[in-house]
């Protein structure tokens, strides 16, 4: 397929942009059998374990007053929830980034400050709470099911930062 004279005169971005596409489309076609029908074992689980922390709050997981924010927390709650909708692993990790720059954001806008970095001590706790309150289904499954089909070359970038530290939550 690249080899192909259709494209001779497509930069290195385009050609990746196009590969992704095809792999997208094929993933949606065969998406009901490599994706597991039922939850797995551990889906069940993990559900059943943060099921029993719905007590937690923002000062349990010691995030900083300044950075507590619950209303624009439920975008990102909604975006880890929406991981079970979505059917490509770009799809799913698409959530996931949106769910942690809304987090990021939100501590930019609590403290007024946004240019300054951030520290994984300020959003992990953050992170670990909104999915905690989003109770996730399929959490696991939405992990492995990415971390299985997401391109090597991808998960060593930033898409690997995002799931490792979704990832981290279970682990």
């Amino acid at each position: 397929l690249i080899t192909s004279t259709l494209f001779n005169d497509i930069n290195e971005i385009e050609l990746d942009d196009i590969l992704d596409e095809i792999e997208n489309f094929i993933i949606k076609k065969i998406y009901r059998r490599i994706y597991p029908e039922k939850e797995i074992k551990k889906d069940r689980e993990f559900y059943e374990e943060i099921k029993k922390l719905d007590f937690i709050t923002p000062e349990h997981m010691d995030i900083k007053k300044k950075y507590i924010n619950e209303k624009i927390w439920e975008y990102a709650e909604k975006e880890l929830l929406k991981m079970d909708k979505e059917r490509t692993p770009i799809t799913k990790i698409n959530c996931i980034i949106n769910a942690v720059d809304t987090i990021v954001n939100c501590i930019r806008f609590c403290t007024g400050k946004y240019s300054e970095g951030y520290s994984l001590d300020d959003y992990l706790p953050i992170l670990y709470y909104t999915i905690i309150k989003s109770k996730p289904k399929r959490f696991v499954s939405n992990i492995n099911f990415i971390k299985s089909l997401l391109d090597k070359n991808k998960s060593l970038g930033s898409y690997g930062h995002y799931l490792a530290n979704l990832e981290s939550a279970y682990n």
